[in-house]
This record gives C-alpha cells, structure tokens and sequence, in this order.
C-alpha cells in the first residue's frame, strides 16, 4: 500500500513539472510570437 502511494505520489510530482515546463514554453511560444507579429 505504502509503495503503491509513493509511486502515485511521484508520478504526480513527474505530472506536475510535466505541465509547468510545458506552461512555460507555450508562455515562450506566445511571447515571441507576440514580439514578431
């Protein structure tokens, strides 16, 4: 149970820098668009 908990508890972690990487470079991708249109 405590291994399964663990595994759950590091995808998510995995998930999380996942989403804010990809955040950031749509962010990236909008701003330089931004600055070239």
């Amino acid at each position: 149970m405590d291994m399964k908990k663990e595994k759950y508890n590091l995808e998510l972690n995995e998930l999380v820098i996942l989403s804010l990487s990809f955040g950031s470079v749509i962010a990236a991708l909008h701003f330089f668009f931004a600055s070239v249109f």
